[in-house]
């Protein structure tokens, strides 16, 4: 993947990130959408650090693999918060 898609998925992922935290008043699921935002902010910096670390590509390997586990255990946070609340 060239440098430009690369800084491109970066900017879109920090973009949605400020977006999701810019329009968290408007949602009654305020933590729940901050749990949305960071998911978001870490894939940016995901993104960024693999465009500026040229080493080591952050999106394959053992790095991959984290980076899915991370993934993962943000979407199970907030599928266990969701449902917590949705039950009340």
């Amino acid at each position: 993947m060239n440098d430009t898609l690369q800084l491109i998925y970066t900017l879109m992922w920090f973009a949605a990130s400020a977006a999701v935290f810019y329009n968290k008043k408007k949602h009654r699921l305020g933590f729940y959408i901050n749990i949305v935002g960071a998911m978001l902010a870490f894939l940016g910096c995901w993104w960024l650090l693999n465009l500026l670390v040229t080493d080591a590509d952050l999106l394959s390997g053992v790095y991959g693999w984290v980076f899915r586990g991370i993934v993962i255990a943000f979407i199970a946070l907030f599928f266990i918060f969701y449902f917590r609340e949705r039950k009340k």
